[in-house]
Parts: C-alpha cells; sequence; structure tokens
C-alpha cells in the first residue's frame, strides 16, 4: 500500500514550520551560534510584530488573520503558514540574514511554491518546477554536506534551508 504525498502536510505543517525552527536556532539538538541563517530574538519578535500588522491591511475575505508567528506560533494553521509564506515573508525577511543567500535561497522556494498553486500549469512551467525544486534541492544538500563534515554523523539532520553564504 502506498500514500500519496501531500502537499499541505509537506509544506505548511513541516517544511515552513521546521525553517522557522531553524531560523530561531530551535532545530533539534544543535548549536545554531554564530551561523548566519539564524535571526537574533530581537529580529525574531520585530517580525512577529509586524505579521500581526500586516493583518491590518489584508482583507478579511482574503484569508484569516495570521497571528503574532514569535508569541503565538501554536495559533499558526497550515492556512495562516501559507499566507505567512507566500505574501508576508518576502517583505519581513528582506535583509534580516547575515548573508544575503539565505534570503534568496528561500525566496527561490517561494517562487516554487506560488507556480504549484496556480490553477493551471502549462507544460512549460511543469519543466520549470522540476528544473527549480532541482536546483533548489542541489544547494540544501551542498549546504547539508557541509553541516555533515561539521557534525557527529549521529547529529545529522535534514535541513530543508540554507546553502552557503555568499556561494
Amino acid at each position: 500500500m502506498s500514500f500519496p504525498y501531500d502537499f499541505m502536510h509537506l509544506i505548511w505543517t513541516n517544511l515552513i514550520p521546521n525553517l522557522i525552527h531553524f531560523w530561531t536556532g530551535k532545530f533539534k539538538d544543535i548549536s545554531h551560534h554564530n551561523e548566519g541563517y539564524t535571526l537574533a530574538p530581537t529580529v525574531w519578535e520585530a517580525i512577529g510584530e509586524a505579521t500581526v500588522n500586516a493583518g491590518k491591511t489584508i482583507p478579511a475575505a482574503f484569508s484569516s488573520r495570521v497571528p503574532n508567528i514569535a508569541s503565538e506560533k501554536a495559533q499558526m494553521t497550515t492556512k495562516t503558514h501559507s499566507i505567512w509564506t507566500l505574501y508576508i515573508t518576502p517583505t519581513l525577511l528582506k535583509g534580516q540574514f547575515v548573508c544575503l543567500q539565505y534570503y534568496k535561497h528561500f525566496m527561490q522556494l517561494v517562487q516554487l511554491l506560488t507556480l504549484c498553486l496556480k490553477f493551471k500549469i502549462t507544460q512549460d512551467e511543469v519543466g520549470d518546477l522540476e528544473r527549480g525544486f532541482q536546483t533548489w534541492v542541489q544547494k540544501y544538500e551542498w549546504y547539508v554536506f557541509l553541516v555533515a563534515s561539521r557534525m557527529p554523523s549521529d547529529r545529522l539532520t535534514v535541513y530543508i534551508t540554507n546553502m552557503i553564504c555568499c556561494m
């Protein structure tokens, strides 16, 4: 018996929350100290407040209001994770990472996810998605290779974000 991949769970309840844990230095039992992908606690709190404030300008018909992602993460749903990722985060994360490459890598993911959610996808776009995800994963794998070289093998975890800073 097999089960097909479920986009909602893979992306909105797994990947995005894991990226958030990674960026905030709370992903697994790993030292995130002085890594270019982590966001300072004050930056993360400001992002949470800006998220709530963004909700004041988004019409209720568009989506449910996104809570403060920093202090009310338990209130986040798949729907609010998708709204936050696709529409709010591109502005809020810009300039927040030590190295611009982390932001660019995340934005590549946002572009791919946006394309995945179109009502109609052309054959050319299917090819773009295939190449885009391959490139995104290759960058990810290159980063994991470097992390693996710094970590004991029993603590190696799959990181779905980040690549070499300023590659």
